[in-house]
């Protein structure tokens, strides 16, 4: 049998076409294809004996393959044609590896990074690009670059840059980072008078805050300790005045009890009468 014709390929498949064998040594019941990339490890596609074509799919990306066919008869197998070799179209790239900011400056940045781990066919090229606020740079470098630099850039501007490979197939996904360029001098300044003049202020407020508290604190023990103290006066004499409900005796009451008693007991009238307290008090005569 004649070996299979390549009509058409893509980035994961093959289709042929092949011829009915002649003579057919037999009533062909079915067709054997056999496909390998390793030329050891062959798979098997059956298709029915009035197929001339079939699409072989689920193939890699820019890799060789290779094809063979033959018949089925009631009779049994026939022998496999000739070997075909053919190639599946290359795909896109798949993103480079260790892409890395290296260094920078008030107007530059440098990066670094590797080829894809996934090529799918041959890298003919990368693109770098660099955008801040819309606005941004970019560069078309060769198949070997593996280094760049961006200069007369912003200083002291955060970047978002990307990179991405290609093959004939065209530029795969992307590896991206954010960086940012050094600050000027004066830009420094600026921050750090920034965020003194912010700590400064936050300092104000917690101390205000804090004698806020202190003055209240205060507030309150002195209005507990009026509500603790008796409700009692010294007047300018030295005497104590007491509210109503207290129970108080008059420094002075004792002094004219004494005297008073004295004087009824010296009285020559023989009669024993009752002596009255200033306060009330009954009294007898000795």
């Amino acid at each position: 049998m004649a070996p299979p014709t390549v009509v058409s390929r893509s980035k994961d498949s093959i289709e042929l076409t092949w011829e009915a064998p002649w003579p057919p040594g037999g009533i062909i019941t079915e067709y054997d294809i056999g496909y390998t990339m390793e030329v050891t490890n062959w798979k098997v596609l059956i298709v029915s004996s009035d197929t001339r074509g079939k699409s072989i799919g689920d193939l890699q990306y820019n890799t060789t393959h290779w094809f063979r066919i033959r018949a089925k008869t009631n009779l049994g197998y026939g022998e496999y044609s000739e070997t075909i070799e053919t190639i599946t179209v290359e795909g896109k790239p798949g993103p480079p590896s260790n892409f890395t900011a290296t260094s920078r400056s008030q107007t530059s940045l440098e990066f670094s990074w590797k080829a894809p781990r996934v090529r799918n066919g041959i890298i003919t090229g990368y693109k770098i690009e660099c955008y801040t606020d819309g606005k941004g740079v970019s560069a078309e470098l060769s198949m070997h670059a593996r280094s760049y630099m961006f200069k007369q850039l912003v200083s002291g501007t955060r970047y978002t840059c990307s990179l991405k490979a290609k093959t004939s197939a065209g530029y795969g996904n992307s590896s991206q980072l954010v960086t940012w360029t050094e600050p000027k001098d004066s830009e420094i300044g600026g921050i750090v008078g920034g965020v003194v003049g912010a700590t400064f202020v936050a300092a104000v407020v917690v101390m205000a805050i804090v004698i806020t508290l202190l003055r209240r604190r205060r507030r309150e023990r002195e209005a507990n300790s009026s509500r603790s103290v008796p409700e009692r006066e010294v007047s300018n004499l030295g005497l104590e005045h007491c509210s109503e409900d207290t129970d108080y005796e008059h420094p002075m009451r004792h002094w004219q009890e004494t005297l008073y008693t004295d004087l009824v007991l010296r009285s020559n009238d023989d009669v024993e009468q009752p002596v009255t307290g200033g306060l009330g008090e009954d009294r007898s005569r000795f």
